[in-house]
């Protein structure tokens, strides 16, 4: 809900992802603005690699998406990918 409402008070253009640990375990969700999906922006695509990061796997729609994995200690490593990856989706979409 968190991540919706932030995407929300952004507008268009807006790729929101936040991460948290939760009984050692790391939870991340990412929302992407509906003008970025109608770009081919994927808010599952710009998780798959932070997932595989915190030793897990995303799942979710283009829009709203999350992920788990049992590390949580690599958050700030799985965010920084998210990131990455946003930047490239963004640059690639069409």
């Amino acid at each position: 809900r968190l991540a919706a409402e932030v995407r929300g008070a952004l507008g268009t253009g807006a790729i929101v992802v936040v991460g948290a640990a939760n009984d050692g375990k790391a939870q991340l969700i990412g929302t992407i603005s509906d003008d970025l999906v109608a770009r081919g922006v994927s808010a599952r695509t710009v998780l798959a690699e932070a997932a595989k990061a915190v030793g897990g796997g995303a799942g979710g729609g283009d829009d709203l998406a999350q992920a788990g994995g049992r590390d949580a200690g690599r958050i700030d490593e799985a965010l920084a990918l998210a990131a990455r990856a946003a930047r490239d989706a963004v640059a690639g979409a069409a």
